[in-house]
């Protein structure tokens, strides 16, 4: 199985760069869309993140804190996607711009 991104390589590191300079408000994103994830596939997460257990709610519990360490590879992997989003609709602006539009 390839993994989403190769380590060391010229996008890896253009990746970690852009995570970097994103800082904490991606960090809290992408924990949140892995946390969602699990719940999910937990089926606790059927309201959306009000009805995960209470423990989630806040970013700074230990047992948020826990999950984020444990699932590190799920919450990077939701931080490349919006990378991905990024480099992908400045790509669709940009040949929109090209086009006149």
């Amino acid at each position: 199985r390839r993994d989403h991104l190769e380590r060391g390589d010229a996008r890896g590191l253009a990746f970690e760069a852009w995570r970097a300079a994103r800082g904490e408000t991606l960090e809290r994103h992408a924990l949140f869309e892995a946390i969602d994830e699990v719940m999910r596939q937990r089926r606790e997460a059927v309201g959306g993140w009000l009805s995960w257990p209470p423990a989630y709610h806040d970013p700074q519990s230990p047992v948020v804190a826990t999950f984020a360490r444990s699932a590190a590879r799920r919450v990077e992997f939701h931080a490349w996607l919006q990378w991905l989003a990024e480099e992908q609709l400045a790509a669709a602006a940009s040949a929109a711009r090209e086009a006149g539009m």
